[in-house]
């Protein structure tokens, strides 16, 4: 009888030990039968530890993983992988973020050569206010934002009348974080041929900025695309085109691209191009107004009457390296012009300016030929050179930030 007990407990020990010696199946990541789609992290969150240090979290959906893979990618860039985490750890610190950026993130968990799907890409807007994500319009974007907030405008075209209201805040199309120039022809705010596109009217400063869209169907018997008054706005990498300004007495109407009065707003890499008004039909500014124009194109505005497109009276203008083409420059004795190293039609005064065909590519697309005479002609300054380091070409591809 002893000897049957023990011949029992030896086969115990080695039914025992034949079980341990197999790779059990734990029910997730192990399991060859698992749905890896059920595996996949889930409910990633962010938290803003300080400036540089994001804490992202995530749900665990499986068991007995090794651990989990962080990749981050940029708006328009390659997904790369930022770090890993330990097994059953459900958090990661990203020490690597930098302000006004989008990021995307996305994880999995991994045992070996397995590894589940991907969680959901999420977006991290850094400090940014998202149109349409946040707020399905501008407007509404601007009502809620304070100064020095940034509200970011994804691609699409918004049927509005927008008013900064003072604030001096960045409105830009996310040009403002890729440079893909694409991002300004696909994000358009169009006026319904109702009004001013954008209005500047309450004492916004240098940086309220306007940046990286298409400003078109304003119509407003002042300022159709854009209105300023007492306001010193920034614009930048722009194009203004198919506004009207008339009136509805006879003879009225003026400003059809940009309308400044008592404003000194800053324009650089801005298109103004075919616009119309009774006068002014790209640009009019008067009462104490100071412009500055960088690498701007004023070309192919028609006007009605007194054939002025670019109309300045008691105001001082300052234009730099742009090409104003098939328009006629209009200014009364009361206005100071600065106007050096430019292409203006039938304009030669001033420093380095000259008056040629600036031979733009096809009618409608103003880059310039290889042969242009305003290739490599702006300013000689180091600081108006063009993103290649090249010198500066005349127009509104031209300069540091011509990259559009």
């Amino acid at each position: 009888m002893n000897k049957l007990l023990e011949i029992l407990v030896i086969i115990s020990i080695l039914l025992v030990l034949f079980a341990c010696s197999e790779k059990q199946p734990l029910n997730n990541i192990f399991d060859p039968d698992a749905d890896l789609d059920d595996l996949a992290p889930s409910n990633i969150e962010f938290e803003l530890l300080d400036i540089n240090n994001l804490q992202i979290s995530w749900k665990d959906n499986s068991a007995n993983e090794e651990g989990f893979i962080i990749e981050r990618k940029t708006y328009e860039g390659n997904w790369i992988e930022i770090g890993i985490a330990a097994e059953n750890i459900t958090s990661f610190i990203d020490s690597t973020i930098a302000q006004e950026e989008i990021y995307y993130y996305r994880i999995y968990a991994f045992e070996q050569e397995t590894k589940s799907t991907f969680s959901e890409a999420k977006p991290y807007y850094s400090n940014f206010i998202i149109v349409p994500e946040h707020y399905s319009t501008i407007q509404n974007a601007i009502n809620s934002a304070v100064n020095e907030d940034i509200i970011l405008v994804f691609p699409g075209t918004y049927n509005e009348n927008i008013n900064f209201q003072g604030k001096n805040i960045i409105v830009s199309s996310l040009f403002l974080v890729t440079q893909n120039n694409n991002h300004i022809s696909a994000t358009i705010i169009s006026g319904n041929n109702n009004d001013s596109v954008i209005k500047f009217n309450a004492n916004e400063n240098e940086t309220a900025m306007l940046n990286g869209f298409s400003i078109i169907n304003g119509q407003s018997e002042y300022g159709a695309g854009i209105y300023c008054s007492n306001s010193n706005p920034t614009l930048s990498n722009l194009d203004i085109n198919s506004n009207s300004a008339y009136g509805e007495e006879i003879h009225s109407g003026a400003g059809a691209g940009v309308y400044c009065s008592n404003s000194n707003p800053i324009i650089n890499n801005v298109k103004i191009q075919n616009n119309s008004a009774y006068v002014g039909g790209g640009i009019y500014c008067i009462n104490g107004s100071n412009v500055s124009f960088t690498n701007v194109l004023i070309v192919d505005n028609a006007i009605t009457e007194w054939n002025i497109e670019l109309y300045f009276e008691s105001s001082n203008v300052t234009v730099m390296n742009s090409i104003i083409w098939n328009n006629l420059i209009g200014y009364t004795n009361v206005c100071n012009e600065d106007i050096n190293y430019s292409n203006l039609e039938g304009y030669e005064l001033g420093i380095g300016n000259i008056n040629l065909d600036p031979l733009f590519m096809s009618s409608g697309n103003y880059h310039l030929q290889s042969n242009s005479p305003c290739i490599n002609t702006g300013n000689p300054d180091s600081q108006y050179n063009d993103m290649d380091g090249s010198r500066n070409d005349m127009g509104a591809y031209g300069g540091p930030n011509g990259n559009w």
